[in-house]
């Protein structure tokens, strides 16, 4: 788990198996998730929202208003996206799109 200051105010980014899954309704196959560049701010507001659903019980929408004061004060989206990077990259399900292809060529290869 990591912290993330958002508003004057410490939140708990946590994400596990029941996180995941909760993703894998909205996005499908999250292996095709390019971790490097989440965008868009659906996208965000979705992996935030998982991020947070363990420790601070939330809607979409209380965290998209989080997002939206966020960014008014100056900051940039950037800064929660890495946040979450660092959550997402710690549980180990999701890989980069182009990672997973390399692998089916080496694989395809060796046949």
């Amino acid at each position: 788990m990591s912290y993330f200051d958002m508003n004057g105010k410490q939140y708990k980014l946590e994400l596990g198996i029941n996180e995941f899954i909760e993703l894998e309704e909205i996005f499908g196959d999250l292996s095709r998730v390019d971790l490097e560049n989440i965008k868009g701010i659906k996208t965000i507001r979705a992996f935030l929202w998982a991020c947070l659903l363990r420790n601070h019980a939330m809607s979409m929408l209380d965290v998209g208003n989080i997002i939206e004061q966020y960014l008014r004060d100056g900051n940039k989206a950037e800064t929660i996206t890495d946040a979450m990077k660092v959550e997402i990259k710690k549980f180990g399900i999701i890989m980069n799109p182009a990672y997973k292809n390399d692998n089916d060529n080496e694989n395809n290869k060796k046949k």
